[in-house]
C-alpha cells in the first residue's frame, strides 16, 4: 500500500507555483474566471497530458466531484 504521495502530486510540489501565479496576475488569467482557475485549469491539463487522454472532460468531471472537499 502506498504510504507517500503519488507521483502526479510530487511532480506538482516540483513546480514553481510562484512564478505561476505571478504570471497568472500580471496577465489576469483569473479575471473572469467562475469556478474554475487557471491554477486548477493547468492541474488538470498536465494530469491529461501525462495520462494520455485525449479529452479532458473525464478529467474535469472528476474534479467537479471532489471541488466541495477544499
Amino acid at each position: 500500500m502506498n504510504a507517500g504521495k503519488l507521483l502526479f502530486a510530487q511532480l506538482m510540489d516540483f513546480l514553481p507555483w510562484g512564478s505561476f501565479a505571478c504570471s497568472v496576475a500580471r496577465y489576469g488569467g483569473d479575471r473572469r474566471v467562475r469556478s474554475f482557475s487557471c491554477t486548477e485549469q493547468f492541474r488538470v491539463m498536465a494530469f491529461a497530458q501525462l495520462t494520455a487522454m485525449l479529452c479532458a472532460h473525464p478529467c474535469l468531471a472528476k474534479t467537479s466531484t471532489y471541488s466541495h472537499r477544499k
